[in-house]
């Protein structure tokens, strides 16, 4: 029987067994999922309707602005150190003239300048003074330009003998105003046919009476000047040995601090001799007899007061009286 099956069909049901094998094996090793539970599958339903992403952006970032930085303080430019004025002498000046060009006191200068007596009237060509109360020129200059001058002023011619309080007595003006209306000339040294602008003062107003029904009672004038006795205006004094002596009248019985105050302007002399005394006469020394070729001396008498504290220099005490008229003398 056996010999009556065809080999061929042996080899294919053989094959068939073997790739059925395989199969199987094949399935078993396939894994499967598990099982879900009722309420599993509701919630993967519930999951596949909302799980639907919405689109978004990121948001953009704001930028954080920059603190502030404090502005870095300028530091505030220090004020400059005034600089002293400085006035270089130049050739005839005088301490006196300086000090009048510059409306300082005349002991400040000193002061300021460490000069005594001795030293203020040698004073050097090219010789350097501080100006004390003046820190600049500039300043200086514009101050006398915002001098109010006086309405009326002339021009004066000098004569032979003229000096300038001479002329401030002629015609009743200021010293100190003539001064100031000619800068740069030496109070101490003018000369003849120098044109000089004088101020005038303003005439005085005529009071016009007024009627009060109470009278009362106003400060009396100041005292009479003092009237010059010896010498005769214009006397002539020759010789060495020939005393020279000043005398006026008394005004009245001076108090303790009041004197006469007598200034003598000499040829040759740096700056007008003061001198102050309660005598009613003034002896000249001799070492103040003119040198040289002029020879006319002026001199006048003031009562003044010296208050307790004030300075040394009687240029600043107040004045008691008008001055006396101004005398000349020649001394040869």
């Amino acid at each position: 029987m056996l010999r009556g099956v065809s080999w061929t069909w042996v080899v294919a049901v053989v094959l068939l067994v073997m790739l059925g094998a395989v199969g199987w094996g094949w399935w078993r090793a396939v894994p499967r999922p598990a099982a879900q539970t009722p309420a599993e599958k509701g919630q993967n339903a519930v999951q596949s309707m909302t799980a639907t992403p919405t689109p978004y952006h990121l948001a953009t970032p704001t930028p954080v602005p920059p603190s502030p930085t404090p502005p870095i303080p300028t530091p505030a430019t220090p004020s400059p150190t005034p600089t002293p004025l400085v006035h270089v002498v130049k050739s005839g000046e005088t301490l006196l003239a300086i000090a009048a060009y510059y409306h300082v006191a005349l002991q400040d200068l000193m002061q300021a300048n460490g000069l005594n007596e001795e030293s203020a009237r040698r004073l050097r060509v090219g010789q350097e003074l501080i100006i004390p109360g003046a820190v600049d020129i500039a300043k200086t200059a514009a101050k006398e330009a915002t001098k109010v001058a006086p309405t009326r002023r002339i021009i004066h011619t000098v004569q032979p003998g003229d000096t300038l309080i001479s002329i401030a007595v002629q015609y009743g003006a200021d010293l100190d105003a003539i001064i100031a209306a000619n800068p740069g000339i030496n109070p101490d040294l003018i000369y003849v046919s120098q044109q000089l602008v004088v101020p005038l003062l303003p005439p005085t107003p005529t009071p016009t009476p007024t009627f009060t029904p109470t009278p009362t009672s106003t400060p009396g004038p100041p005292l009479q000047a003092p009237v010059l006795l010896y010498p005769a205006d214009g006397q002539i004094f020759e010789g060495i040995e020939t005393p020279v002596v000043l005398s006026w009248a008394a005004v009245e019985t001076l108090s303790k601090g009041q004197m006469y105050l007598v200034e003598v302007e000499i040829p040759g002399q740096p700056s007008v001799i003061q001198h102050v005394t309660q005598a009613t006469l003034w002896r000249l020394s001799a070492e103040l007899r003119p040198r040289g070729s002029e020879h006319t001396c002026l001199w006048r008498v003031t009562v003044v007061e010296q208050l307790p504290g004030a300075p040394s220099d009687p240029i600043t005490w107040p004045r008691l009286s008008l001055p006396s008229p101004v005398r000349r003398f020649e001394w040869r």
